[in-house]
């Protein structure tokens, strides 16, 4: 479940920064911020390519051309707002910072 999902947490500070085409976030609006208004996140997903390979196909109206594309071992739909400064999470990480005090309302009724 959610194996290819990851989750970084961010400072507000970056929100304007944040590509919302890149992740499943639509707006700032949609943000979840941390109790004390100093965090948010991001989710997307991830593609690993283990190993290098090339890609062929052909012109289906001239089947002479042939176009080629090579692709190479990395990890691959990370944001542009994706740091290696910033913990990547995965699910059950995520899920357990998220039922920490700093994400839990203090007034869910409020």
């Amino acid at each position: 479940m959610f194996e290819n999902r990851r989750w970084v947490i961010l400072p507000t500070s970056l929100t304007s920064s944040i590509n919302f085409s890149q992740v499943y976030e639509t707006s700032i609006d949609t943000l979840v911020v941390s109790n004390d208004g100093s965090e948010t996140f991001v989710k997307y997903d991830i593609l690993t390519v283990t190993s290098s390979f090339e890609n062929y196909w052909f012109d289906p109206n001239d089947p002479e051309i042939t176009y080629s594309q090579s692709i190479a071992a990395g990890i691959y739909g990370r944001p542009a707002i994706y740091d290696e400064v910033n913990v990547e999470y995965r699910h059950q990480e995520m899920l357990n910072i998220l039922t920490g005090s700093n994400w839990i309302p203090e007034n869910p009724d409020v």
